[in-house]
């Protein structure tokens, strides 16, 4: 078999290709991303009156995600009082993953429940399961809408991530939750079947006699 004569790419064409790419990259990831930056930025500093607050749990951003933290109670991370804190962390991932731990470690500051030590070892699990397979970073979805050139197959690919996550984090934390509980209720069976097939001390006079 004949190999393909292999030469030295030139700067010119290489520099071409490079351009291109930063071109692309400048009018599609980078308008998303400073947009979403932007966006989540005004979300969580100012609050529905348009002032500037110093507690996000003021922001326009933590009162919409006490609203809509209902729909990931399922889920596990998202019950309780501070339930809404690991929502609005969610949120700004999308922005970056980093963001994640950064969002907590400020709530850490309201509170110190406020980090995964207040969550169930099955929730913490479905918080972490969450946010590795759900949208990605704006940079990564600036990508895909780059690549797939389709404004449906885009939609697609987002909502499939989405309904990913939240399925598997879902089967996370409830198979979690039942494996811990699964010795619980065998032992309460158990001693519950003991009770009404053990014959008592009343029981066993009558029968001597």
């Amino acid at each position: 078999m004949e190999l393909p004569a292999y030469h030295v790419p030139q700067a010119k064409n290489v520099g071409l290709h490079l351009w291109e790419k930063l071109k692309d990259y400048l009018h599609r990831a980078a308008t998303i991303i400073a947009g979403s930056i932007v966006v989540i930025w005004f979300l969580s500093s100012f609050s529905f009156s348009f002032q500037m607050v110093d507690n996000i749990d003021y922001s326009m951003l933590g009162q919409i995600a006490k609203v809509i933290n209902y729909i990931f109670y399922p889920l596990g991370w998202a019950q309780g009082s501070y339930g809404w804190m690991y929502t609005v962390a969610s949120f700004t991932g999308l922005v970056a993953k980093e963001m994640v731990p950064a969002t907590l470690g400020t709530f850490a500051g309201i509170s110190e429940e406020a980090l995964i030590g207040s969550l169930s070892l099955p929730a913490a699990f479905s918080f972490m399961a969450f946010n590795l397979l759900t949208v990605p970073c704006m940079a990564s979805v600036s990508a895909a809408r780059s690549e797939l050139r389709s404004r449906r197959k885009f939609i697609e690919t987002i909502l499939f991530w989405i309904a990913t996550s939240y399925i598997v984090s879902m089967i996370v934390y409830w198979v979690g939750t039942i494996t811990i509980l699964l010795p619980v209720l065998l032992i309460v069976l158990v001693l519950f079947f003991i009770w009404i097939f053990l014959p008592s001390k009343k029981d066993k006079r009558l029968v001597n006699q």
